[in-house]
């Protein structure tokens, strides 16, 4: 798939990058002529974490739609885990454990269909 980069000089629609990966939001935001950033200094927490390509883009100013000049700024917010990651166990792996009771040996067999002898093939 070929994407064309917007002109220089034109008013460019802000792409919703919410939701994504901060590496797929950078890509979208240069598709569309943007540039993301991290949101200012001020806005976050004292030792807030930097954000890494696996961050998630949890808000955007300006939002979605909105028309900005050209490679104009579009400030994100971020989780700095990835969906599914981090150590508080809230993944999406599932259980990890076996699954009890496992059927009787040999039963799972008894469902197979016995092989044709016309077949060349078994």
């Amino acid at each position: 798939m070929t994407r064309n980069r917007p002109e220089l000089g034109d008013d460019v629609s802000v792409p919703d990058v919410v939701g994504l990966a901060m590496q797929a939001a950078r890509e979208a935001g240069f598709y569309s002529g943007v540039t993301i950033t991290p949101p200012d200094p001020g806005d976050s927490p004292p030792g807030a974490p930097a954000w890494d390509e696996t961050s998630v883009v949890t808000a955007q100013r300006p939002g979605a739609g909105v028309r900005i000049r050209r490679w104009g700024p579009v400030a994100v917010s971020f989780d700095p885990r990835p969906p599914g990651g981090g150590d508080d166990g809230g993944g999406e792996a599932g259980d990890r454990e076996p699954r009890h009771p496992r059927p009787p040996l040999g039963t799972l067999h008894a469902e197979a269909d016995e092989p044709d002898p016309e077949l060349p093939f078994r």
